[in-house]
């Protein structure tokens, strides 16, 4: 099972949970590439069993500009029920809390991908205990979807 993780972080929270979802995932024998935004591309897609995105998001819940590539590309393609899953980073101060998360997980959806699990938001403001806690209960719930494929 080889899982790509999709991510671009602002500040280092995104960056962080990428990294902690992929520590999770390979101590359960699943091959995970981790890749900036910028290192990928929509072609690249295919050659995996599972695509996930990780995402801040920029001003009143706007997919930030180092995603809109991956986001248009994604909006071209068809996902034919290729598991996914999206998570990010936010600030609970603003209006549409991660908005990014939302609209990544709509495109998904509509572009034919079967979400393995409920989409992960992380308030910036949680302290580290709290970050990886969220983070092993998704990845957990990733592995379990994964692995009883």
């Amino acid at each position: 099972m080889k899982v790509v993780i999709i991510y671009a972080t602002l500040n280092g929270h995104t960056e962080e949970l990428a990294s902690l979802i992929e520590e999770n995932l390979k101590s359960g024998a699943i091959e995970v590439d981790v890749k900036e935004s910028y290192e990928i591309s929509g072609s690249d897609l295919p050659a995996y069993d599972a695509v996930l995105i990780g995402t801040y998001t920029y001003g009143d819940g706007d997919v930030p500009d180092d995603m809109l590539d991956i986001y248009e590309e994604i909006e071209e393609m068809e996902l034919d029920g290729k598991p996914t899953a999206v998570f990010g980073s936010g600030d609970t101060f603003y209006d549409h809390f991660a908005g990014a998360v939302d609209k990544f997980t709509d495109l998904l959806k509509a572009r034919g991908g079967k979400m393995i699990t409920e989409s992960m938001k992380v308030d910036i403001m949680l302290d580290e205990e709290e970050v990886e806690e969220k983070a092993s209960l998704f990845s957990k719930e990733i592995s379990a979807s994964l692995l009883s494929q």
